[in-house]
């Protein structure tokens, strides 16, 4: 299976699917389609009107997001390690960058949730554009922090949730026109384009559809679905294969086994969710499409002591959790 083949299918054919929906919401079928939109995510009322026009928002907006996601110049290149940097950096090395970054964003908490990520792909898209003349560990910890600068910049509207140039600066031992020097080198390499939904991005869409961002939802905000699942997509992260997966699928598969681990780790003697849950019906994915990105997730974990980081990382994350066996969650191919 590659993601990237099938992406484009996979976002007409979505297209077609709201087209369809809209024309239903004006016609006959409004009712339909109304309360198709009240068993896909539980967050509208059954009937005509306001409903299909709601389900139908949301449907154009997640695909707006999968069509951003695949934009020419938004996503790294899976093989830039090899071809644009040549070799002088491998998968341990990013994955130690990865784990750094993470550290940051965890010892400045007021940063908007989705900084990691956003910085994880600007450094990948960097790195995917500019060859580096000469790599060492102070040149990437440079870049990582600049990006972390920026992508808490993009992230929120509000100076208490940003990370000042002195900061970051402070924070990797450089001088502040170090940093502001290298936003403009990134910057610049990036194109201006700062805006590409990441994992977080999705993840936070498919948690809110099945109403865990709601108060009045049976799963409810004390629930630990949503940073359990926030946590699976960020440890993938370490893993340079999830470049060549679209960060939808991702988010896809980190909500998928996080509401499976949360089944385990309220009772254990709870069956798991069936393999569907509504997952096709919230994400556009089926468990089979998702069943290669979900076994690369429990590859991370079951070999997280050959990970650089992965330690750090999951003993900053304050909720203990264990997977279920990946044989109960993850479908055979």
């Amino acid at each position: 299976m590659d993601y990237l083949d099938d992406a484009d299918a996979d976002v007409e054919a979505m297209l077609r699917e709201i087209a369809a929906v809209a024309a239903a919401a004006n016609g006959s079928g409004g009712a339909e389609a109304a309360v198709y939109a009240d068993d896909t995510d539980g967050s509208y009322c059954a009937g005509e009107g306001c409903a299909c026009a709601a389900w139908t928002y949301d449907a154009d907006l997640y695909a707006s997001l999968r069509c951003m996601e695949m934009g020419a110049g938004e996503r790294p290149s899976p093989v830039y390690m090899a071809t644009v940097q040549r070799g002088q950096i491998n998968p341990r090395t990013r994955a130690s960058l990865v784990a750094w970054m993470e550290g940051i964003t965890r010892e400045h908490g007021g940063l908007a949730a989705g900084t990691l990520h956003r910085a994880v792909s600007y450094v990948d898209r960097y790195l995917s554009a500019r060859p580096l003349e000469a790599v060492s560990n102070r040149l990437l910890a440079l870049l990582g922090v600049t990006a972390v600068f920026v992508a808490a910049k993009y992230e929120s509207d509000f100076p208490a949730q940003r990370l000042s140039a002195r900061d970051a600066a402070h924070a990797g031992g450089f001088s502040r026109s170090e940093v502001l020097d290298r936003e403009v080198d990134l910057l610049d390499a990036l194109g201006y384009r700062l805006g590409c939904p990441t994992a977080h991005t999705f993840a936070d869409h498919f948690l809110a559809r099945y109403g865990y961002y709601r108060d009045d939802a049976d799963a409810s905000t004390s629930s630990p679905v949503p940073a359990l699942a926030h946590h699976l997509a960020d440890l993938t992260l370490l893993d340079c294969r999830s470049l060549r997966i679209p960060p939808s699928v991702v988010a896809a598969s980190a909500v998928h086994l996080a509401r499976y681990a949360a089944v385990a780790m309220n009772d254990a003697g709870t069956p798991p969710p069936p393999w569907d849950d509504g997952l096709e019906a919230v994400t556009g994915y089926s468990v089979l499409y998702l069943a290669r990105c979900m076994g690369e997730m429990y590859d991370v974990h079951e070999t997280g002591s050959s990970w650089p980081g992965y330690a750090e990382m999951k003993d900053r994350f304050a909720i203990d959790y264990q997977l279920l066996p990946r044989r109960l969650v993850v479908p055979l191919m």
